[in-house]
């Protein structure tokens, strides 16, 4: 099972959140992955996120389920899909705008996922 969410303010979106805690006991009988999606710019996810790479909250339930890994990828923000508290927010932090995804990285993860799962 691969699980993620986007990060808002160091915590995943509520449905991923919940997901997570309704199914730990199912996700800990089976392989799992873990990734989360939210920095934006150049450079290393952990670094720009001051080694921040799962939500604190959810740290229980990851290590009663012990996923194989945790991966943490860069995002996009798209101003023009923001809500004016969002824009405002993104402006406040200064936060890159623009599409960051590194999508070489997000494939060699995902193939690491495949190959597991053959052997």
């Amino acid at each position: 099972m691969v699980l993620g969410s986007a990060v808002y303010a160091g915590s995943w979106r509520k449905e991923a959140a919940d997901f997570l805690t309704a199914n730990m006991t199912t996700l800990a009988e089976r392989p799992a992955w873990f990734f989360s999606s939210g920095p934006t710019g150049e450079g290393d996810p952990a670094t720009l996120m001051k080694g921040w790479r799962f939500p604190e909250a959810l740290q229980p339930v990851a290590d009663r389920v012990k996923p194989r890994d945790v991966a943490f990828f860069y995002d996009v923000i798209d101003t023009k899909k923001l809500n004016l508290a969002e824009r405002l927010l993104v402006k406040g932090i200064q936060a890159p705008v623009g599409d960051f995804r590194d999508w070489a990285a997000i494939q060699a993860w995902a193939t690491g996922i495949a190959e597991a799962l053959k052997a």
